[in-house]
């Protein structure tokens, strides 16, 4: 019994696992080639660790090319003309200096645990190559977040998009480093079990280990502010990301104890950046967050949005890129982007004595487009469905029928 549940807990944990590939190379190494592994070899989070610690001694540049989600499927799919996903990479990645890893539990993590590492955050765009030639990202480890799915474009699509930046991030960098250490490889597996997702889903929209850092913010207890990769601003012409953050704070406004204050900063070339979110109260029993400021240089730059509100009690959560700006959307000068945001103020402690978000209030309402679009659709066809059955019963059959032995019927006018 006991050797029949030590095989069932085995199977379950090893479905549990979540698999993700990772291709690696290397450019200008003193440690060679690297050494052949088997195709379908699984690597664990420390043995993934081990294994590029040693690479990465010696390098640099550290740079990871992190997609939100990629699988083993992604590499394997060819359009009808036989072009895959990743036409440079394939070329660029040809030789013993790359090494392509299909199965590694959590990458990612083994990534971030690396000996010494202080990672920078960027965001992937069109301007990274000129970034990494600049030489300005104040580490040599790097991630680079490739996480700018739109809705009207396929899978395909995204992934040569990426391909064709990631290449000439590549080339930049085997310009302006010499020693390069490049890993692609992604957050999550693109086929997961369902209760991961679950899980996963559940975990963001209510923290469950909330901490201080890059990413979750408790300002005092006061209020939350939740982001997946560094806010990037363009404040007076220049571009920046708030990699480093310092500290938080929160202060209740003298006016009225129900609205709060929360004063998040970041250093940013050794320069201070205080974002100040300004809560306040509607007479509906909601909060909203319509304006900020910015604090850069002696600078205060006022930043404005529209929708950002929820009721007392809930969280603000918005998968999109939530975008504060000044003037109109179209021409403005001056703004700042979060990923993935979400944020509450007036968070009150549980009975467990923990902090977390309470219940999210979406920016995409429930009824959405498409919903809308299958009500519609379903209402056409139970109208068209309700018209013919009522036709069918309106059809009438003859009550009268002749005899062939007996006098032949003749219907009147009447009948």
């Amino acid at each position: 019994m006991f050797k029949f549940a030590s095989v069932l807990l085995f199977i379950f944990a090893a479905a549990a696992a979540e698999y993700v590939p990772a291709l690696v190379w290397q450019y200008g190494s003193e440690h060679g080639a690297f050494k052949a592994e088997p195709a379908l070899h699984k690597y664990s989070t420390d043995s993934f660790r081990d294994l590029l610690t040693k690479q990465a001694a010696d390098k640099d540049l550290v740079i990871i090319f992190a997609e939100e989600n990629l699988s083993v499927e992604d590499f394997n799919w060819q359009d009808i003309s036989g072009e895959t996903s990743f036409p440079k990479l394939s070329e660029t990645t040809k030789g013993p200096n790359s090494n392509f890893y299909s199965r590694v539990d959590d990458p990612f993590s083994a990534l971030m645990d690396l000996q010494g590492a202080q990672w920078s955050d960027v965001q992937l765009s069109l301007q990274l190559p000129s970034t990494i030639l600049k030489k300005d990202f104040g580490s040599k480890f790097v991630i680079v977040n490739m996480d700018d799915a739109t809705d009207f474009e396929d899978r395909p699509n995204l992934l040569k998009r990426h391909d064709e930046i990631v290449s000439r991030a590549l080339d930049a960098a085997k310009s302006a480093y010499g020693k390069v250490l490049a890993v692609y490889t992604g957050h999550h597996s693109s086929w997961i079990p369902e209760e991961l997702a679950v899980r996963r889903v559940r975990s963001l929209l209510q923290a469950e280990e909330p901490q201080n850092g890059s990413r979750f913010i408790n300002a005092d207890n006061l209020a939350y502010l939740y982001y997946s990769s560094a806010p990037t601003a363009i404040l007076g012409g220049n571009n920046i990301s708030l990699t480093n953050f310092l500290e938080a704070t929160a202060e209740r406004t003298e006016e009225n104890e129900d609205t709060v204050t929360m004063y998040v900063t970041y250093d940013y070339e050794g320069n201070n950046v205080t974002i100040i979110f300004p809560f306040a109260e509607t007479s509906r029993g909601y909060w909203n967050l319509d304006k900020i400021s910015v604090q850069w240089e002696s600078t205060e730059y006022f930043l404005e949005s529209t929708g950002i509100y929820a009721p007392f009690r809930f969280s603000y959560h918005c998968s999109i890129d939530t975008v504060f700006f000044n003037g109109t959307e179209e021409g403005n000068t001056d703004s700042l982007t979060f990923t993935d945001f979400q944020i509450e103020p007036l968070v009150p402690t549980d009975e467990q004595g923990e902090v977390r978000f309470r219940d999210a209030y979406d920016c995409i309402s429930f009824f959405t487009m498409p919903i809308w679009s299958g009500i519609f659709v379903s209402l056409i066809l139970i109208f068209v469905l309700t018209a013919g059955i009522i036709m069918i019963m309106e059809i009438k059959v003859m009550d009268k029928f002749d005899d062939p032995k007996g006098k032949t019927i003749s219907v009147s006018n009447t009948d």
